[in-house]
């Protein structure tokens, strides 16, 4: 991964992290897993056991504390090549799979709330927070764009019966959406 430099010899690529700084950001024992970040940078969430059963656990970035926002729930069940939960596209609800069901809840915590169905890949807002784009996990894995609420689905790709896709992301400009196939 990387881009084109505009003043750089034609095909050479640019990484973008050559220049990057890197600080821990947990020092939690046992497994820390499926980490993202907010919209807006300000709060990561992950899914850790260092409390026994794996939780998912969140805090803003710089504050050094952390909440288990999942404490009161059964354990989670998560894969670490299906990007399993994320945040809402304005950055106050985590969406996650929970006793079989994609569910909503707050960063402040709360009852969850079913939100899409329950094959439904975390999904991703687009950059204006007007629509999101998901994966449905059946026969295809077809990626359906719905309003930001989830409601109004349509189907814009679908694959054939054992070919795959995943993790869905909005490009920043909000023309593209990229994938893994």
């Amino acid at each position: 991964a990387g881009w084109r430099s505009s003043g750089s010899p034609e095909g050479a690529w640019v990484n973008p992290l050559a220049n990057a700084q890197f600080t821990r950001f947990t020092n939690f024992p046992g497994t820390e897993t499926v980490g993202t970040i907010s919209p807006d940078g300000r709060f990561v969430a992950f899914v850790s056991d260092q409390s026994g059963p794996f939780n998912l656990w969140w805090s803003q970035v710089g504050t050094g504390r952390f909440a288990n926002l999942t404490k009161d729930l059964p354990s989670l069940a998560f894969t670490v090549n299906v990007r399993q939960m994320g945040f809402t596209g304005d950055g106050a609800e985590l969406t996650f799979a929970s006793e079989g069901k994609r569910v909503l809840m707050p960063l402040i915590g709360g009852t969850p709330r079913p939100f899409l169905q329950p094959t439904a890949h975390a999904p991703s807002w687009s950059p204006d927070g007007t629509q999101l784009v998901y994966v449905n996990g059946v026969d295809g894995d077809p990626m359906l764009i719905a309003d930001r609420a989830g409601s109004n689905a349509r189907e814009i790709f679908k694959d054939e019966r054992g070919v795959h896709n995943h993790n869905v992301v909005w490009a920043p400009d909000g023309r593209w959406i990229y994938f893994v196939h």
